[in-house]
């Protein structure tokens, strides 16, 4: 094998690349999906691209982080722009595309800080790999409903109170459900802002600009809650192949146990369109743990940004002349 290496930011090169190379399995190996989060931040492309020959044979899609957007949980807060995966943090399934045995030699070509995250369970056992986050999911395949999934994966006094807790609320209050209406964007980012507050990621005013894209390019699965005549809850999704994919949700604070029940519709939703995979996406959150989901390894690693001294260079150049002089002049 012949192998070169080509740095790439020329977006419409890039994209040729990633869509030549990339398996097309998750919804992170779309184009569209990653090109969302990057198009409103001014980040500059930074793909490396294998060539065996003149043929591209593996690509490590990455971005240079200018610290305008969302950061990754963990990275260290010292004003430092870094290399990360194209798409940012909002990515889950990041991975070479094309030949990933080629791993090591493509992060080889890494000269700049660098932050790769998350990164695929196959790379957990690289030198210097860590711990990232869990990525979490359920298999829905054969589920008529949401309380199948209670039955298949909940104890038995734990499955009766949380439906306990479902049923108070149909029965104390009012509810109306509607669907997929992507207006509601505006008011899961209020729900989300009131909930975390700085911590949300609709903290940042392009983000909402983000999910009304990733509307336009995928069939959503959202539901609205509408309580006693009031909007109380907003979940969106994306419905990509057989799966559900959760991208966030808003809830309102005053009516406890409303973010389970929320859970469950949008469960409940998926297996009504023919998903056989929810996935709920990365991070416990604080809840996913206790709703007994299956999750996956995600590990990160971290890169050192290579300099080179030229001044301590040009001494040891300096160093080695005089010491081929000392030597050849006792000759």
């Amino acid at each position: 094998m012949n192998l070169t290496f080509k740095i790439i930011s020329d977006l419409e090169k890039a994209k040729e690349y990633w869509n030549l190379l990339s398996p097309h399995k998750f919804i992170d190996d779309e184009w569209d999906f990653r090109y969302a989060f990057f198009k409103r931040l001014s980040y500059e492309l930074h793909f490396i691209v294998a060539f065996d020959s003149e043929k591209p044979i593996a690509l490590l899609p990455l971005q240079e982080n200018n610290l305008l957007g969302l950061m990754p949980p963990y990275y260290p807060e010292d004003d430092q722009p870094f290399l990360e995966f194209f798409g940012g943090d909002d990515t889950d399934d990041n991975n070479i595309l094309g030949d990933n045995s080629l791993f090591r030699e493509l992060t080889s070509q890494v000269k700049e800080r660098a932050y790769l995250a998350p990164l695929d369970p196959i790379f957990e056992n690289f030198p210097n790999a860590s711990w990232y986050e869990n990525k979490y999911f359920v298999d829905i395949t054969g589920y008529k409903s949401y309380e199948d999934f209670l039955v298949d994966k909940w104890g038995n006094s734990s499955r009766k109170k949380i439906l306990q807790q479902i049923r108070k609320i149909e029965r104390e209050h009012k509810i109306e459900i509607i669907y997929d209406n992507a207006k509601d964007i505006e008011l899961l980012a209020e729900f989300n802002i009131e909930r975390f507050g700085e911590r949300s990621s609709f903290s940042y005013k392009y983000r909402k600009e983000i999910f009304k894209d990733l509307a336009k390019l995928y069939p959503v699965i959202m539901i609205t809650m509408i309580i006693d005549g009031k909007k109380s809850a907003v979940s969106f999704g994306l419905h990509y192949k057989d799966a559900y994919v959760g991208m966030n949700a808003g809830v309102s604070s005053e009516i406890p146990d409303l973010p389970k029940m929320l859970t469950l519709y949008q469960m409940g939703r998926a297996i009504e369109l023919g998903c056989r995979i929810y996935d709920a996406g990365k991070g416990d959150s604080g809840w996913k743990e206790n709703f007994k989901f299956e999750k996956i390894y995600f590990c990160y690693l971290k890169k050192k940004k290579i300099l080179i001294n030229i001044l301590f260079f040009k001494f040891l150049i300096i160093i080695l002349y005089k010491c081929y002089l000392a030597i050849n002049f006792k000759n």
